[in-house]
């Protein structure tokens, strides 16, 4: 097992990765625990103030959730974008470390959720959420799981995991034993494709962070060569 070498934080402007860059896009990788636009030092503002760059989030991902956020820098790029979004052409993959043992191979979860203050809960009364669960490999007290989800609620991964009893490691807002002592969750957002405006296709992939060390455990030769 190759675990790589301990970051001291996952919350450093710095630690931002660019993984692709023209005209249009920006797609970088968000470290866990970092607002992509909040109230206050957010990773929209750093890029404003360091950067001079004035971006458009098309894709977002919760505070402490890591991995592949697309921005566009122009209007027409971020009307291009949002369009795909809507109609479903911009896919996106995550892994999640979940406590439990996963046994199934594959999953779909369908149910309906509505927002509650800070937090996605089951209701009859919610909009749909559907998302389809892969078995990747299972450890002693957790499972890696990657997922695909067709709709984008707001915390959709997270609540509808908790509500089959497999919460991710670290999310104690939805049922994990316990917050990981590195920070953020166990949910890292690693694949994303689209089209450019140009027409040509994009696929996008950024490794996990190397201190979530579980997502190493059974994968690290795969994320090798992985930015």
């Amino acid at each position: 097992m190759i675990i790589p070498t301990m970051k001291k934080s996952n919350k450093d402007f710095a630690d931002i990765k660019v993984i692709y860059d023209d005209a249009d896009v920006l797609v970088v990788s968000k470290p866990g625990g970092m607002a992509v636009q909040a109230e206050g030092e957010d990773m929209l503002s750093y890029f404003a103030r360091k950067k001079n760059w004035e971006l458009n989030p098309v894709t977002r991902l919760d505070q402490p959730v890591s991995g592949l956020v697309l921005l566009a820098r122009t209007a027409k790029a971020t009307a291009f974008l949002s369009r795909q979004l809507t109609e479903g052409k911009i896919k996106k993959r995550y892994l999640a470390v979940v406590e439990g043992r996963f046994e199934n191979q594959a999953q779909t979860i369908s149910c309906n959720l509505i927002k509650k203050g800070n937090k996605a809960m089951v209701s009859g009364s919610g909009k749909n959420a559907t998302m389809h669960v892969f078995r990747v490999d299972l450890m002693d007290r957790y499972s890696l799981l990657e997922l695909e989800c067709d709709t984008g609620r707001f915390h959709q991964i997270r609540a509808q995991l908790s509500h089959i009893g497999f919460p991710i490691r670290g999310d104690v807002k939805y049922g994990a034993r316990r917050a990981d002592k590195e920070g953020g969750i166990y949910l890292h957002c690693w694949k994303m494709s689209l089209q450019a405006r140009d027409g040509s296709s994009l696929e996008l992939e950024c490794a996990p962070p190397p201190e979530k060390t579980l997502f190493y455990t059974v994968r690290a030769a795969d994320f090798s060569t992985i930015p």
